[in-house]
């Protein structure tokens, strides 16, 4: 899972959250996973060195690499 700040003030943004890890699939096989996304989950250090998580856009990819096409758009309010 990797995620991606779309409306952020600086061109920091939240780390990519360690999750419990890889979910591995056979051939045509599926699975449900969830996770959950908080506040907490996307805060970052800023220029100011304060610990933040700034409101706004994202998008959360969800694949086997950067190239993936599963994706979803959430906002921080």
């Amino acid at each position: 899972m990797s995620l991606c700040y779309t409306s952020s003030t600086s061109r920091a943004g939240p780390p990519s959250p360690q999750g419990e890890g890889l979910v591995e699939l056979n051939v045509g096989e599926e699975k449900t996973v969830s996770f959950e996304i908080t506040e907490e989950t996307l805060k970052y250090w800023n220029r100011d060195l304060k610990f933040v998580a700034e409101k706004g856009s994202f998008e959360v990819f969800i694949g086997k690499d950067s190239n993936c096409k599963v994706f979803a758009k959430f906002e921080l309010v």
